[in-house]
C-alpha cells in the first residue's frame, strides 16, 4: 500500500522524524521526502503504521 502523508507545521516536524527513524530501521520502505511546506511524504507500508502515521499528521 502507498501513501502520501502531510507533516506538521511545527520545526522540528516530529511526522517526519518518526518516518525517517521507522525507515533506518527497516520497517517502512518507500519513504520518498518532497520539499515543501508542510513536507509531503510518500510511504509505502503495511497499513498498521500507515494508520499510525496518519494519525499524528492530524495533531
Amino acid at each position: 500500500m502507498s501513501t502520501t502523508l502531510t507533516g506538521t507545521a511545527k520545526y522540528p516536524d516530529s511526522l517526519l522524524i518518526k518516518v525517517l527513524a521507522l525507515e533506518k530501521k527497516g520497517i517502512l520502505r518507500g519513504v520518498v521526502v518532497m520539499e515543501s511546506f508542510s513536507v509531503q511524504i510518500k510511504i509505502i507500508d503495511p497499513r498498521r503504521v500507515i494508520n499510525e502515521l496518519i494519525s499524528m499528521s492530524h495533531k
